[in-house]
């Protein structure tokens, strides 16, 4: 019950962003009676006492609302009778965040998720729990410290590893890292087109810490040296940059090579394997005559990944995907799809890699195909990561290719603007979730799968 200058004294229901949703003023409701009392009921309904009388106010609100809190009551229903039922948690949490973006009930609906699906050894599952709460709380270590509780029992190494660096992210605190990990050797690593090499600068800086010896594992490659080629006169000073970078990367242990194509690296390192190869942006802004000349290079390049590396070993791409649905035939000009099923790899993770407001390596630089030329087309990058399998489609199979999912890393579905029920692999998107979590660069234990 308020009164100020603009609105009449009365009953008054205002949410938190302070929009009145349901208003009675005093003039109409109780003429010139004196309002002895307030007292707010069970159902949200308002008892309003005055002149030995009694009115019952029930905001519009809760009649509009009626449905969601029907359906919140049901599923908490639902859950006391079956709580392993994992599904019940996300839709729970759904259902709060739809009625009170700000509620508490969310995350630790999340945090019971996480638990129920690690008991069932669901750790898929409880992993996207994890990621879920640490979102709603991202300065919180609760998650953290609650899910390696249930990992540390287990055979999952590196999802263990994972969940330590996330917790001293937050903490700071040295002894938040086992003591095994800084001197524990790193992953082989290719990185393919690196331009201006400010990618593999700013990889190593991120985790100088946690990662010491991730320099030593990287190969960081490029085809033309077009930087070095093209940077001119006036701009002595940045390829001044790029020659010192180049030099501190060559002497802190990273190998760098030119004239590198992507189609052939494995002829360029025949007989090496790397388990992790990536390539940021293959192809930036250019014509529409250049993107369809590059319409086979995704492609060939997953075929010639497939020959350094074996079953598990992963491919990050990055693509600059805009805004809208514009993501959608990048995808499909990148032929990411058809490319990485024929190889016989899987969508495995799908990261957002940067933003116009926020960038996961703050000193990378994304320039066009060919030039110096910062990209600043906005919208968002999205890493996609697959893992390689020992199935190899001996054709171009949209059926076989949706039997590769493993359900237990990543659920997504391969769509297609073709309204054929089965569309050629070349004109195929994944549509999927965006995962949260990030890159374990430590070297596998035998024997782990997760």
């Amino acid at each position: 019950m308020y009164a100020t200058n603009t609105r009449d004294s009365g009953i008054h229901v205002v949410t938190r962003d302070g929009k009145i949703v349901f208003t009675e003023s005093v003039k109409e409701f109780l003429k010139d009676k004196k309002i002895d009392s307030l007292k707010e009921l069970g159902d949200g309904s308002v008892a309003v006492e005055c002149s030995r009388s009694i009115f019952i106010l029930k905001p519009q609100m809760l009649s509009m609302r009626k449905n969601v809190y029907d359906t919140i009551k049901r599923l908490k229903k639902n859950l006391r009778s079956d709580p392993t039922d994992l599904e019940l948690y996300s839709k729970l949490a759904k259902r709060y965040m739809e009625n009170d973006p700000i509620s508490e009930e969310p995350y630790q609906l999340y945090l019971s998720g996480l638990e129920a699906a690690a008991k069932s050894s669901n750790f898929y599952q409880a992993r996207r729990f994890y990621e879920k709460a640490r979102q709603i709380k991202p300065t919180c270590s609760e998650p953290c410290q609650l899910f390696l509780s249930y990992v540390k029992i287990t055979p999952y190494k590196q999802l263990m590893r994972r969940i330590h660096l996330d917790l001293f992210a937050l903490t700071k605190v040295a002894n938040d890292l086992p003591n095994d990990l800084k001197s524990r050797r790193c992953k082989t690593r290719l990185l393919i087109g690196e331009g201006d090499f400010s990618f593999t600068s700013s990889l190593i800086d991120k985790h100088e810490v946690t990662h010491p010896n991730l320099r030593k594992a990287i190969i960081a490659t490029d085809l033309k040296a077009t930087h070095l080629q093209k940077l001119s006169k006036d701009q002595d000073k940045k390829k001044k940059v790029l020659e010192k970078r180049i030099v501190d990367l060559k002497q802190c242990g990273v190998n760098v090579l030119f004239g590198v194509d992507a189609k052939e690296i494995h002829q360029t390192f025949k007989g090496r394997r790397f388990k992790r190869i990536q390539w940021n942006c293959p192809f930036g802004e250019s014509t529409s005559t250049a993107r369809k000349e590059f319409t086979d290079t995704i492609p060939k390049f997953f075929q010639s990944c497939s020959r350094l590396q074996l079953p598990n070993d992963r491919v990050h791409i990055t693509l600059m995907q805009k805004s809208d649905e514009y993501w959608k035939e990048r995808q499909i000009e990148n032929r990411i799809v058809h490319g990485s099923a024929t190889a016989g790899y899987r969508l495995i993770r799908k990261r957002s890699f940067g933003t116009p407001d926020k960038k996961r390596y703050p000193n990378y630089t994304h320039v066009k195909t060919n030039t110096t030329k910062p990209y600043n087309a906005g919208g968002e990058e999205n890493e996609f990561i697959f893992e390689k399998t020992d199935t190899v489609l001996p054709v171009d199979s949209y059926r076989k290719s949706c039997k590769l999912m493993d359900s237990h890393k990543k659920i997504y579905a391969i769509k297609s603007n073709n309204a054929t029920r089965k569309p050629p692999l070349e004109e195929c998107y994944f549509e999927c979730s965006t995962d949260e979590d990030s890159s374990d660069y430590y070297e596998s234990d035998s024997g782990e799968e997760l």
